[in-house]
């Protein structure tokens, strides 16, 4: 069954809707990892500037690290979970290209002339 103007418009728009939703789930989720990252990378500056010997707050910071770098995991984890949206297949038509409409329209023709006995040859005979 042929798909109308109509129909196909409101399946571009749901996928565009879609693709939408897609990239502003990356751009989220890529938000997220770069906030996850600079805080990773605020703890490791403050263990750092700490003094040479481990002190409770250094473990503190340690610990810390570990958490951020597990929470940097979960935030890559996250572009996994993102799932591009199945493409659009275009509907059938019974519309053809037009050059394929005038190379019929000539066949026609040509079928037409020969079955009338008045097909007109180009190439000339040696």
């Amino acid at each position: 069954m042929p798909v109308t103007k109509s129909d196909f418009k409101v399946q571009v728009e749901a996928y565009n809707a879609k693709m939408q939703n897609y990239t502003a789930g990356w751009g989220t989720a890529t938000d997220e990892l770069r906030d996850a990252v600079d805080a990773l990378n605020e703890l490791v500056t403050d263990l750092q500037t700490s003094t040479d010997t481990i002190t409770p707050d250094d473990q503190e910071i340690l610990d810390n690290i570990e958490m951020a770098g597990k929470g940097v995991i979960g935030k890559i984890n996250n572009f996994e979970k993102l799932e591009l949206p199945t493409p659009l297949k275009y509907p059938e038509t019974n519309v053809q290209p037009q050059a394929q409409k005038s190379d019929a329209k000539a066949h026609k023709a040509e079928v037409k002339a020969q079955k009338s006995g008045t097909v007109r040859r180009t190439s000339k005979r040696r």
